[in-house]
């Protein structure tokens, strides 16, 4: 998840910089390099905490067992979505509009909407990022049509192209594409799960 790259990305180019600042120090005795290897050793901390609280709010998606369905709110889901990805929303200043009706339930494993929904929410918040907006904005919202729960997420990125869309070729777990400038993507992704 995108949210993990970042302190992931920390550790592991800190722990480059540290090898060189040790043997900078080796064999110059410098303090300069000893301060640069207390400072990024006080950082460790508050990165490790960022991926404690990562991993705390992913553990009830990691499910070992299945339980047999059960009905579950839509809304209880799509909240503890948005609870997973606070931080980084607020990080990056985006706006969640909601228009989510809480009498829509449904049958099945409450894990599984909730592991859907943080990926479509991982999606927009990783194109928002891309995105020089300043109002990035996530609308979700949820409703049934006849005994068919709809959930629909829309975001202001940068949009796909419309042939992918119409293709369904975008429906393809193997579909990525990598963001370059592409004049012609007027489209916005509006994702919907039946």
């Amino acid at each position: 998840m995108h949210e993990a790259n970042k302190p992931l990305s920390w550790f592991i180019n800190t722990h480059n910089s540290m090898v060189v600042f040790i043997n900078q120090y080796k064999k110059s005795k410098e303090d300069k390099y000893l301060k640069k290897l207390i400072d990024q050793a006080k950082t460790y901390g508050e990165q490790s905490k960022h991926l404690e609280e990562l991993f705390k709010k992913l553990n009830p998606l990691a499910s070992r067992s299945r339980k047999n369905p059960i009905n579950s709110s839509v809304s209880q889901c799509i909240e503890s979505t948005i609870t997973i990805f606070k931080e980084i929303i607020k990080k990056n200043n985006i706006v969640i509009e909601k228009n989510i009706s809480s009498k829509v339930n449904f049958f099945g494993w409450k894990q599984d909407l909730i592991i859907a929904l943080t990926n479509l929410f991982e999606n927009s918040i990783y194109w928002l990022e891309q995105n020089e907006k300043d109002n990035r904005r996530i609308k979700i919202s949820s409703f049934k049509v006849k005994d068919i729960v709809v959930i629909e997420l829309q975001d202001n990125g940068p949009g796909i192209k419309k042939e992918y869309i119409k293709s369904e070729v975008i429906l393809s777990q193997e579909f990525r594409i990598k963001l370059k400038a592409v004049p012609d993507w007027d489209y916005p992704l509006q994702e919907k799960l039946y």
